[in-house]
Protein backbone atom coordinates (compact mmCIF):
# COMPACT_ATOMS: atom_id res chain seq x y z
CA UNK A 1 0.00 0.00 0.00
CA UNK A 2 2.31 2.13 1.11
CA UNK A 3 4.45 1.48 -2.44
CA UNK A 4 0.98 2.41 -3.94
CA UNK A 5 0.61 6.25 -2.94
CA UNK A 6 4.11 6.78 -3.79
CA UNK A 7 3.40 5.78 -7.32
CA UNK A 8 0.50 7.86 -7.14
CA UNK A 9 2.22 11.40 -5.75
CA UNK A 10 5.30 10.79 -8.20
CA UNK A 11 2.52 10.48 -10.97
CA UNK A 12 0.73 13.27 -9.80
CA UNK A 13 3.87 15.99 -9.01
CA UNK A 14 4.57 14.63 -12.81
CA UNK A 15 1.57 15.94 -14.15
CA UNK A 16 2.02 19.27 -12.21
CA UNK A 17 5.62 19.96 -13.41
CA UNK A 18 4.31 18.98 -16.99
CA UNK A 19 1.95 21.55 -16.81
CA UNK A 20 3.81 24.39 -14.79
CA UNK A 21 6.67 24.06 -18.47
CA UNK A 22 3.84 23.60 -20.85
CA UNK A 23 2.79 27.00 -20.20
CA UNK A 24 5.56 28.80 -19.12
CA UNK A 25 6.81 26.88 -22.78
CA UNK A 26 3.70 27.51 -25.38
CA UNK A 27 1.90 30.84 -23.55
CA UNK A 28 5.10 32.32 -22.03
CA UNK A 29 2.56 34.22 -20.21
CA UNK A 30 5.75 36.01 -17.84
CA UNK A 31 6.94 37.61 -21.10
CA UNK A 32 8.69 37.08 -24.49
CA UNK A 33 12.31 35.78 -24.89
CA UNK A 34 14.94 38.42 -25.62
CA UNK A 35 15.02 38.86 -29.51
CA UNK A 36 11.37 38.65 -30.20
CA UNK A 37 10.36 41.80 -31.27
CA UNK A 38 10.52 41.51 -34.83
CA UNK A 39 13.63 43.70 -35.47
CA UNK A 40 15.49 42.72 -39.06
CA UNK A 41 18.73 42.44 -36.02
CA UNK A 42 16.96 40.03 -33.67
CA UNK A 43 18.19 37.08 -32.60
CA UNK A 44 15.14 35.86 -32.27
CA UNK A 45 13.09 37.73 -35.25
CA UNK A 46 9.57 37.34 -33.98
CA UNK A 47 7.31 35.06 -32.07
CA UNK A 48 5.97 32.95 -34.69
CA UNK A 49 8.69 30.44 -35.06
CA UNK A 50 9.18 27.02 -33.96
CA UNK A 51 9.05 26.50 -30.37
CA UNK A 52 7.57 29.79 -29.46
CA UNK A 53 3.96 30.53 -31.22
CA UNK A 54 2.29 29.08 -34.76
CA UNK A 55 -0.22 30.47 -36.80
CA UNK A 56 2.01 33.06 -38.87
CA UNK A 57 2.64 36.83 -38.91
CA UNK A 58 0.20 39.34 -40.35
CA UNK A 59 1.21 43.58 -40.48
CA UNK A 60 -0.58 45.68 -38.29
CA UNK A 61 -0.52 49.30 -38.56
CA UNK A 62 -1.22 51.45 -35.68
CA UNK A 63 0.68 48.94 -33.04
CA UNK A 64 3.03 51.51 -31.85
CA UNK A 65 1.89 55.06 -31.09
CA UNK A 66 3.54 58.14 -29.54
CA UNK A 67 3.37 61.74 -28.26
CA UNK A 68 6.61 62.43 -30.55
CA UNK A 69 5.82 65.48 -32.62
CA UNK A 70 6.12 64.99 -36.62
CA UNK A 71 9.16 67.41 -36.56
CA UNK A 72 11.27 64.10 -34.32
CA UNK A 73 12.65 63.52 -31.37
CA UNK A 74 14.85 65.71 -29.37
CA UNK A 75 17.75 64.00 -27.87
CA UNK A 76 17.75 63.70 -23.74
CA UNK A 77 13.44 64.62 -23.78
CA UNK A 78 11.17 61.39 -22.58
CA UNK A 79 7.91 60.33 -24.47
CA UNK A 80 5.09 58.19 -23.72
CA UNK A 81 4.34 55.05 -25.64
CA UNK A 82 1.22 52.69 -26.22
CA UNK A 83 0.97 49.37 -27.65
CA UNK A 84 -2.20 48.66 -28.24
CA UNK A 85 -4.01 46.06 -30.54
CA UNK A 86 -7.77 45.37 -31.33
CA UNK A 87 -8.98 41.51 -31.84
CA UNK A 88 -11.84 40.28 -32.05
CA UNK A 89 -13.00 37.48 -29.17
CA UNK A 90 -9.15 37.60 -28.04
CA UNK A 91 -9.06 37.71 -24.43
CA UNK A 92 -5.02 36.72 -23.35
CA UNK A 93 -2.33 38.70 -24.80
CA UNK A 94 1.51 39.39 -25.11
CA UNK A 95 3.81 41.76 -26.85
CA UNK A 96 7.26 42.44 -26.98
CA UNK A 97 8.58 46.12 -28.77
CA UNK A 98 11.99 47.81 -28.61
CA UNK A 99 13.91 50.71 -30.04
CA UNK A 100 16.85 49.89 -32.38
CA UNK A 101 19.05 51.40 -34.78
CA UNK A 102 19.81 50.49 -38.77
CA UNK A 103 22.17 47.60 -36.76
CA UNK A 104 20.21 46.49 -34.27
CA UNK A 105 21.55 48.40 -31.58
CA UNK A 106 19.65 49.96 -28.22
CA UNK A 107 18.65 53.56 -28.81
CA UNK A 108 17.59 55.77 -26.09
CA UNK A 109 16.32 54.43 -23.08
CA UNK A 110 13.13 52.16 -22.01
CA UNK A 111 11.79 53.28 -18.85
CA UNK A 112 9.14 51.06 -17.21
CA UNK A 113 5.89 52.92 -15.91
CA UNK A 114 3.72 50.21 -14.89
CA UNK A 115 5.50 47.64 -13.55
CA UNK A 116 2.32 45.21 -12.75
CA UNK A 117 1.80 44.68 -16.32
CA UNK A 118 5.39 45.05 -17.94
CA UNK A 119 8.76 44.06 -17.50
CA UNK A 120 12.48 44.02 -19.09
CA UNK A 121 12.84 40.72 -21.01
CA UNK A 122 15.28 38.19 -19.44
CA UNK A 123 18.67 37.81 -20.90
CA UNK A 124 17.90 41.64 -23.10
CA UNK A 125 19.22 43.74 -20.41
CA UNK A 126 17.06 46.90 -21.14
CA UNK A 127 16.53 46.35 -25.07
CA UNK A 128 13.48 44.89 -24.57
CA UNK A 129 9.98 45.25 -23.04
CA UNK A 130 7.25 42.58 -22.80
CA UNK A 131 4.43 41.60 -20.63
CA UNK A 132 4.55 40.27 -17.30
CA UNK A 133 1.62 37.48 -16.32
CA UNK A 134 -0.37 40.01 -15.15
CA UNK A 135 -0.07 41.96 -18.24
CA UNK A 136 -1.18 38.82 -20.64
CA UNK A 137 -4.78 39.16 -19.77
CA UNK A 138 -7.43 42.04 -20.73
CA UNK A 139 -10.62 43.08 -21.50
CA UNK A 140 -12.30 40.99 -24.39
CA UNK A 141 -11.31 42.30 -27.96
CA UNK A 142 -8.44 44.83 -27.17
CA UNK A 143 -5.35 45.33 -25.00
CA UNK A 144 -2.89 47.90 -24.52
CA UNK A 145 0.54 48.19 -22.55
CA UNK A 146 2.20 51.90 -21.64
CA UNK A 147 6.01 52.92 -20.99
CA UNK A 148 7.90 55.98 -21.71
CA UNK A 149 11.06 56.50 -24.12
CA UNK A 150 14.12 58.68 -23.09
CA UNK A 151 15.70 59.90 -26.82
CA UNK A 152 19.27 59.21 -27.18
CA UNK A 153 22.04 61.79 -27.35
CA UNK A 154 22.41 64.08 -30.29
CA UNK A 155 23.62 62.76 -33.51
CA UNK A 156 22.02 59.03 -32.69
CA UNK A 157 20.14 59.79 -35.81
CA UNK A 158 16.89 57.56 -37.05
CA UNK A 159 15.40 55.08 -34.05
CA UNK A 160 12.79 52.50 -35.26
CA UNK A 161 10.80 51.39 -33.07
CA UNK A 162 9.48 47.37 -33.46
CA UNK A 163 6.73 44.86 -31.66
CA UNK A 164 5.25 42.26 -32.17
CA UNK A 165 1.81 41.43 -30.68
CA UNK A 166 0.15 37.75 -29.88
CA UNK A 167 -3.35 37.79 -30.01
CA UNK A 168 -3.53 34.04 -27.56
CA UNK A 169 -6.73 31.75 -28.25
CA UNK A 170 -5.57 30.61 -25.01
CA UNK A 171 -5.36 26.57 -25.51
CA UNK A 172 -2.86 26.40 -23.17
CA UNK A 173 -0.37 25.32 -26.01
CA UNK A 174 1.56 27.26 -29.31
CA UNK A 175 -0.99 26.20 -32.14
CA UNK A 176 -3.15 28.70 -33.44
CA UNK A 177 -2.13 31.76 -31.84
CA UNK A 178 -1.71 34.90 -34.14
CA UNK A 179 0.91 37.40 -33.74
CA UNK A 180 1.07 40.96 -35.87
CA UNK A 181 3.56 42.92 -36.04
CA UNK A 182 4.79 46.46 -37.00
CA UNK A 183 7.36 49.18 -36.59
CA UNK A 184 7.43 53.48 -36.28
CA UNK A 185 10.10 55.16 -36.95
CA UNK A 186 11.46 58.82 -35.85
CA UNK A 187 13.85 61.11 -36.87
CA UNK A 188 15.95 63.05 -34.61
CA UNK A 189 14.46 66.82 -34.65
CA UNK A 190 17.14 69.04 -37.12
CA UNK A 191 18.40 71.96 -35.49
CA UNK A 192 19.39 70.36 -31.78
CA UNK A 193 21.84 70.41 -29.78
CA UNK A 194 23.23 73.59 -30.18
CA UNK A 195 21.97 76.68 -27.84
CA UNK A 196 18.86 75.29 -26.06
CA UNK A 197 16.15 77.76 -24.14
CA UNK A 198 16.70 77.19 -20.43
CA UNK A 199 13.79 76.18 -18.82
CA UNK A 200 14.36 78.03 -15.52
CA UNK A 201 13.11 80.94 -17.97
CA UNK A 202 10.59 79.56 -20.55
CA UNK A 203 7.29 78.88 -18.93
CA UNK A 204 4.07 78.06 -19.96
CA UNK A 205 0.70 79.61 -18.14
CA UNK A 206 -1.82 79.36 -16.85
CA UNK A 207 -1.05 75.43 -17.49
CA UNK A 208 -3.47 73.77 -17.71
CA UNK A 209 -5.64 75.72 -19.39
CA UNK A 210 -9.38 76.34 -19.60
CA UNK A 211 -9.02 80.35 -20.17
CA UNK A 212 -8.94 80.15 -24.46
CA UNK A 213 -5.44 81.18 -24.16
CA UNK A 214 -2.14 80.79 -22.75
CA UNK A 215 1.35 82.72 -22.26
CA UNK A 216 4.89 81.57 -23.29
CA UNK A 217 7.36 83.91 -21.06
CA UNK A 218 10.35 84.21 -20.77
CA UNK A 219 12.36 83.02 -24.30
CA UNK A 220 15.40 84.78 -25.52
CA UNK A 221 16.38 87.67 -27.67
CA UNK A 222 15.17 86.88 -31.82
CA UNK A 223 12.76 85.69 -33.02
CA UNK A 224 11.21 81.91 -32.48
CA UNK A 225 8.53 79.84 -33.89
CA UNK A 226 5.87 78.70 -31.59
CA UNK A 227 4.71 75.28 -32.34
CA UNK A 228 1.71 73.23 -30.86
CA UNK A 229 1.74 69.15 -31.62
CA UNK A 230 -0.96 66.94 -30.42
CA UNK A 231 -0.22 63.56 -29.21
CA UNK A 232 -0.09 62.24 -32.20
CA UNK A 233 2.38 64.46 -33.37
CA UNK A 234 0.19 66.39 -35.82
CA UNK A 235 1.16 70.31 -35.85
CA UNK A 236 -1.95 71.81 -35.02
CA UNK A 237 -0.86 75.70 -33.90
CA UNK A 238 2.10 78.07 -35.06
CA UNK A 239 2.78 80.93 -35.20
CA UNK A 240 6.21 83.78 -34.72
CA UNK A 241 7.04 85.08 -31.18
CA UNK A 242 9.77 87.98 -31.03
CA UNK A 243 8.91 89.30 -27.46
CA UNK A 244 9.33 88.37 -24.52
CA UNK A 245 5.93 87.38 -23.53
CA UNK A 246 3.23 86.33 -25.83
CA UNK A 247 -0.56 85.35 -25.52
CA UNK A 248 -1.05 82.61 -27.61
CA UNK A 249 -5.05 81.92 -28.25
CA UNK A 250 -6.18 78.19 -28.03
CA UNK A 251 -9.47 78.58 -29.90
CA UNK A 252 -9.87 75.71 -31.87
CA UNK A 253 -8.25 73.60 -30.21
CA UNK A 254 -10.07 70.50 -28.11
CA UNK A 255 -9.37 70.19 -24.13
CA UNK A 256 -6.54 67.04 -24.04
CA UNK A 257 -2.58 66.84 -24.13
CA UNK A 258 -0.59 68.95 -26.11
CA UNK A 259 3.31 69.61 -27.06
CA UNK A 260 4.46 73.29 -27.43
CA UNK A 261 7.91 73.23 -29.07
CA UNK A 262 9.92 77.08 -29.00
CA UNK A 263 12.42 76.93 -31.99
CA UNK A 264 14.90 79.65 -32.47
CA UNK A 265 17.48 79.25 -34.69
CA UNK A 266 20.05 77.03 -32.62
CA UNK A 267 17.39 76.03 -29.96
CA UNK A 268 14.63 74.07 -29.95
CA UNK A 269 12.60 73.00 -26.40
CA UNK A 270 9.46 71.14 -25.82
CA UNK A 271 7.05 71.33 -22.97
CA UNK A 272 3.51 69.78 -22.36
CA UNK A 273 0.32 71.96 -22.20
CA UNK A 274 -3.02 70.80 -21.02
CA UNK A 275 -6.00 72.18 -22.24
CA UNK A 276 -9.04 71.57 -19.49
Amino acid sequence: MKKLYICAFITLMSICISGIFSVDTHSNSNGAPAGSAGAPNDPANGCARSGCHSGGTTPRAGLINSNIPAAGYIPGQTYSFTISITEAGISKWGFQASPQSSTGALLGSIILTNINETRFAAGGGNKYITHTTAGNSGSTGSKSWSFDWTAPAIGSGLVTFYANVNASNGNGSSNGDQIFNGSVSYQEASGVGFETVSSSTFEIFPNPSNAGYFVVKGVSAGVHQVNVFDVQGKLVLSQQQAVEMQTISTNGLEKGVYFVSVEGEQSRTVKKLIIQ
